[in-house]
């Protein structure tokens, strides 16, 4: 399921267990572990998935900026998109959309994420890796230099947090614009990369259940309580609810000349603003997902892309102006909850797994999970793989 601004391309038929958005493209994981991509081509040709990887397994994908990199079943990342020219300034940069150049040969991994012209990803032994564009050297908008943290920034640039986070202790990472989150095994998160908002000066300390890099603002839930927390630029109340709309008359909010002001450029937070399990931060909007599998969305909305479809989801991804959501497979919006029970308190149970076996044992239409229309094991082990993780990942 898509939403937001359509230059992207329609999403392809058939079941997803994974998908990643980029900013005119998308990439996603078949239920059959294959890789399918779509959306505007050129200049990079991101809407095909290379030939020597077309039919290979892979386990996660990332869409930046202008490439795409992918983790493969065997652990070694391989990319394609944008490239950074030899000699380009600024010195040091290298292809974003290829494997991390300083790392041997056979170095494994176990995550990865892309932002605008970076890489990052999650060694097997923990530790992390960034390449691509090494700092941003100039201020890049039209509003001029900022005070950071109380400290006026130099004409010359943004202040860059430059050195990779060190220690053997990762566990997950997300990237967007030009700065990375990433987490530790204790559950606290740090950045690094450009801090044009403070978006990593003001990283929450503390634990963290769910976290997500937005362009120029971050988004985290505590761990234990799921408490919201925003941080960084809140030009369109992407950060929180507490943006204040300009008065009849006034200039619009920044960005939403020709979008009209507020309306048809803005979508505020509902109120009650809900709980939510996880967070995905986008170009000036961000995404939430609520316990039920819904999605909410707030802060720019010039293309819909603050307009998420109805309906319960298992995963989604969010960036620029446009999003995607894997959604549950059954009538109900929920595949897991195959015997067809609505109970709040008892959504998933073993009756679902149950219901599941008895239709799939008389080869019943709707078992065909990865939509190739036959009634075999692997749709069995699909189900079974998608109900655990739903189970699982609730809080």
């Amino acid at each position: 399921m898509g939403w937001g601004d359509n230059g992207q391309g329609k999403e392809p038929a058939g079941y997803f267990r994974a998908v990643s958005t980029g900013n005119r493209h998308a990439i996603g994981i078949r239920a059959d572990g294959t890789l399918h991509a779509w959306g505007e081509g050129a200049p990079h040709d991101l809407d095909e998935v290379p030939v020597e990887l077309r039919g290979v397994q892979a386990i996660a994908v990332a869409a930046g900026y202008e490439h795409t990199i992918v983790l493969l079943a065997d652990g070694t990342i391989a990319g394609w998109g944008e490239q950074v020219q030899p000699g380009a300034w600024p010195p040091g940069s290298t292809d974003p959309g290829a494997r991390p150049p300083n790392d041997p040969p056979g170095t494994t991994y176990v995550a990865i994420a892309a932002g605008e012209h970076i890489s990052v990803a999650i060694r097997s032994d923990g530790s992390l890796v960034s390449w691509g564009e090494l700092y941003s050297y100039s201020c890049g908008d039209d509003i001029g230099c900022i005070t950071c943290a109380g400290v006026p920034i130099p004409i010359g640039g943004f202040p860059f947090v430059s050195a990779t986070p060190s220690g053997n202790d990762f566990v997950a990472i997300s990237a967007t614009g030009h700065y990375a989150i990433a987490q530790r095994a204790d559950g606290t998160i740090v950045g690094w990369g450009v801090d044009s908002r403070c978006q990593v000066t003001n990283i929450p300390t503390g634990a963290v259940a769910a976290f997500s890099a937005g362009h120029q603002h971050g988004l985290s839930l505590a761990a234990g309580t799921y408490a919201f927390n925003g941080w960084g630029r809140n030009n369109f109340g992407q950060r929180d609810n507490t943006l204040t709309l300009p008065a009849p008359g006034q200039p619009c909010l920044e960005g939403c000349v020709g979008f009209g002001c507020p309306s048809n450029c803005y979508k505020p937070p509902p109120v009650p603003f809900p709980a939510l399990i996880r967070v995905g931060g986008s170009y000036f909007n961000s995404i939430g997902q609520r316990p039920d599998g819904w999605l909410i969305g707030w802060g720019r909305n010039s293309f819909g892309q603050s307009n998420v479809p109805a309906g319960s989801y298992f995963a989604f991804s969010c960036n620029y102006d446009h999003g995607f959501a894997i959604m549950f497979a059954d009538s109900d919006d929920s595949y897991a909850n195959f015997d067809g029970g609505s109970g709040a308190a008892q959504r998933y149970s073993a009756s679902d797994l149950i219901a599941f076996h008895q239709s799939w044992a008389v080869g019943a239409a709707r078992t065909d999970v990865n939509g190739d229309g036959a009634i075999n094991g692997t749709d069995y082990l699909r189900f079974v793989d998608l109900f655990g993780r739903t189970i699982g990942g609730a809080p």
